[in-house]
């Protein structure tokens, strides 16, 4: 039978980071990790930002739908995400909260269930701590899933590796939840 998938998402308006893991009895594998990056207009253009705004949630579905597809279509499928944060930034909470709405949108319409954990849940899944660093859980799971991590990221610029890092982090900070632990049952 074929190994069931996790899709792990990183939210994020202006860069959302997924990973891609499959599932089995007792481990995972990384399968797609990358960036799915969307562009403020530029002023020249005299686009209204609510315009602007919205065509960028529209370029999140797109994409969103695209890895959906490509990678999990026929597959036991889960979403798994960073959960949302409240920026005191009225702007930067709207545009997080049309990145969250593009991503239910699609988990609606491919029928996705979706999960979610807070950042401090999955540092202390990940690190064993609430307030362990970014470069702390990038380099658990480096050490939990190997060169794969690395390869998985061959077209990702380093400067951006932090996204994909926080979906793979979601995805390991939810895999003792019952809806996983039913996950690996199916792919056997």
């Amino acid at each position: 039978m074929t190994r069931p998938l996790v899709l792990g998402i990183d939210p994020g308006f202006a860069s959302l980071g997924y990973a891609i893991v499959s599932i089995g009895p007792a481990d995972e594998t990384i399968t797609a990790m990358g960036v799915v990056r969307t562009v403020r207009a530029t002023k020249k253009r005299r686009v209204r930002a609510s315009d602007d705004n919205f065509e960028r949630a529209r370029e999140l579905v797109g994409a969103l739908q695209n890895l959906v597809r490509h990678h999990l279509i026929g597959r036991a499928t889960l979403l798994v995400a960073e959960s949302m944060s409240f920026p005191r930034n009225s702007s930067v909470a709207a545009k997080i909260a049309m990145c969250w709405g593009a991503l239910a949108g699609v988990a609606v319409a491919e029928n996705l269930p979706v999960l979610q954990a807070t950042p401090q849940e999955i540092k202390r899944a990940v690190c064993g701590r609430r307030d362990a660093s970014k470069e702390e859980v990038r380099e658990r799971l480096l050490l939990r899933y190997g060169a794969g991590t690395v390869a998985a990221l061959r077209l990702v610029p380093k400067s951006q590796w932090d996204h994909p890092f926080d979906a793979l982090a979601a995805i390991v900070a939810c895999l003792e939840t019952d809806h996983i632990r039913l996950l690996r049952q199916s792919g056997t």
